[in-house]
């Protein structure tokens, strides 16, 4: 009776890494997958106590890493790379062929066949229509992540989606689609599909149909303690010192902005 073959996880690391290097990558993307995939991995057998590979012990360890990306403790190119690399070393272990190809994302939950069937059969409507099919390929995913969140609200058919539901929808939507404008459209578009259709009472097309709020952009300023502490650090006792004290007291107390401080020093004759 022969034992089973023992592999390491440092003879198993390096290998997967070996399969990357042939890949032809630049240096600073091997890097990457060797400080944010192989060393992670490493590290984590080592407190484990474990240096013995198996498809146990590195689902356990990919398992771990999400955890801890879920909690915010690492970043997602770490939890990425790791299971990039668990990949690639489970291809090994099975005695496969090595071959690039993208790992499906961890928190991508499958549709159900009969919505698989209704976002096909969208699609060909647009293509009945002249849509080109990048359009289509764009909208796809948009429709896909509106029928993912009816799956999660226990729909088994669109037609049991509501108004409260669709508004309940859209701070979702701008959480994972920085152009929720377009993505709105696109949505539209959808929602009128299934009411022409006969597929939804409701007229999604028209529930869609709310302004997506712009986006600004808001700057930090210093606090008063901050601010206290650049104007003491002056030097008032010199002729450049005062000048430079009398343009931060005027931001400081006017709220002006940059060029109109610069303007109006000019007009004292306190910026060159």
């Amino acid at each position: 009776m022969s034992k089973k073959k023992v592999i390491s996880i440092t003879d198993m690391t390096q290998k997967a890494y070996d399969c990357i290097l042939q890949e032809g990558y630049a240096k600073k993307t091997c890097q990457q997958y060797w400080y944010c995939g192989v060393i992670p991995i490493r590290r984590y057998y080592e407190q484990q106590g474990n240096e013995t590979y198996s498809p146990k012990s590195i689902n356990d360890c990919v398992t771990w890493y999400r955890e801890q990306y879920e909690q915010g403790a690492v970043y997602s190119v770490k939890f990425q790379n790791v299971r990039k690399i668990a990949a690639i070393m489970e291809r090994i272990a099975a005695g496969k062929p090595y071959q690039w190809q993208s790992l499906t994302p961890w928190y991508i939950v499958r549709l159900p066949d009969s919505y698989c069937a209704l976002l096909e059969d969208y699609a060909e409507q647009k293509r009945k229509k002249g849509c080109k099919e990048t359009t289509i390929r764009g909208a796809k995913p948009i429709v896909k992540h509106f029928l993912m969140y009816a799956v999660s609200l226990g729909y088994e058919c669109v037609r049991n989606i509501t108004l409260s539901d669709v508004v309940s929808y859209i701070p979702k939507l701008a959480e994972s689609y920085r152009r929720t404008g377009d993505a709105l459209s696109i949505l539209r578009g959808f929602g009128t599909y299934l009411y022409e259709r006969g597929l939804t009472e409701l007229h999604l097309g028209n529930a869609f149909s709310i302004k997506a709020p712009c986006r600004k952009k808001f700057h930090v300023g210093f606090t008063q303690e901050e601010a206290t502490a650049i104007i003491s650090g002056i030097d008032r006792s010199t002729a450049c010192g005062k000048r430079d004290y009398a343009i931060l007291m005027l931001a400081l107390h006017t709220g002006l902005r940059g060029i109109d401080v610069l303007k109006r020093g000019r007009q004292k004759h306190l910026c060159p």
